[in-house]
């Protein structure tokens, strides 16, 4: 059984992401791999190794074939020479030093660093021995509140084929301010943030966009935002969520871990006075059974200010 781990940039000795270089690794090495804190603050790392030394603003992280893990490896690159400039996540299948591995995924962004005037960013990561999340607030200016919400994460998928060798996922906005968890329907083979190393076969070579399958709301909503009921239910008390289910060609492969779609507004809104969503970053939801899932948001920069979120486990196992 793996274990389910909550980190959080206002913890005591968590390292922050700012305009420098290699902050987005030094994050994901603390929560993933060594932990951080002291006494009784510490926090322990997911149970990931760092299977080489970081260089040049390049560091890979693996999951634990221990724990019943792919062995999946993570690169994490910050090359980008400005604030501007990606921070990009892929996931390859073997790696044997940190720029060469074999049947990777697509790349995906992991937003960018703040400028050098901004206040640092607002993070959280929920992660366990085979799967992680991160969800940053990027503020744009040292007064600024935290704005531009994304999520993105890498790791296993629990997949519904206990052959299935590729399992290993990405997912990431394709671009500046764009979604993902887009409902792509069962037909989909585009690729809209989310991809694993290739098809479940294993015989096509390449990587494999896959979609999530949930609920859109008539509007054309994002999962969780102002285009769903507050309360969805009959009696008005209960909130519902769905498994996020990964998808191609007809085929239902899997779903990501520990993530729920929720069918219910989430508080995430999109506030005209500052042209950013509005949220409490702080949020989570109780569910029987010891749950407790925290709301992770989504942000589309566009005309529309399409604002979303989805749920992750951050108790029970995953």
């Amino acid at each position: 059984m793996t274990t389910t781990r909550y980190y959080i940039s206002s913890d005591a000795g968590a390292p922050p992401i700012n305009s420098t270089q290699g902050s987005y690794a030094a994050v994901l090495r603390a929560c993933l791999v060594a932990g951080y804190g002291s006494g009784g603050s510490a926090k322990t790392g997911a149970g990931w190794t760092e299977p080489f030394a970081a260089s040049g603003n390049i560091a890979v992280f693996q999951n634990s074939t221990a724990a019943g893990g792919t062995g999946c490896y993570v690169q994490i690159d910050e090359t980008g020479t400005s604030s501007a400039g990606p921070v990009k996540l892929t996931v390859y299948q073997s790696m044997s030093s940190l720029t060469d591995g074999t049947n990777p995924t697509n790349s995906y962004l992991a937003y960018r660093l703040p400028a050098a005037t901004a206040k640092p960013s607002t993070w959280h990561v929920c992660a366990d021995e085979l799967t992680f999340y991160f969800s940053i607030a990027q503020p744009d200016s040292a007064a600024a509140v935290n704005i531009y919400p994304f999520t993105a994460g890498a790791g296993d998928i629990a997949s519904f084929s206990t052959a299935d060798a590729y399992r290993y996922f990405c997912l990431g906005p394709m671009g500046s301010f764009q979604p993902i968890f887009a409902n792509g329907g069962f037909t989909s083979t585009s690729d809209i943030g989310l991809s694993l190393g290739r098809e479940y076969t294993g015989i096509v070579s390449g990587y494999s966009p896959h979609s999530l399958l949930g609920i859109t709301a008539a509007n054309g909503a994002i999962f969780g935002d102002d285009g769903y009921p507050i309360t969805p239910s009959l009696n008005g008390a209960n909130n519902y969520v769905m498994p996020a289910l990964v998808v191609r060609n007809n085929v239902v492969r899997g779903k990501l871990r520990g993530i729920s779609i929720p069918l219910f507004h989430c508080g995430i809104d999109f506030d005209s006075s500052t042209g950013h969503s509005a949220y409490n970053e702080n949020t989570s939801f109780a569910f029987p059974g010891g749950s407790n899932l925290s709301l992770f948001s989504l942000y589309k920069g566009s005309s529309s200010k399409a604002h979303g979120g989805v749920l992750i486990e951050q108790s029970l196992s995953w």
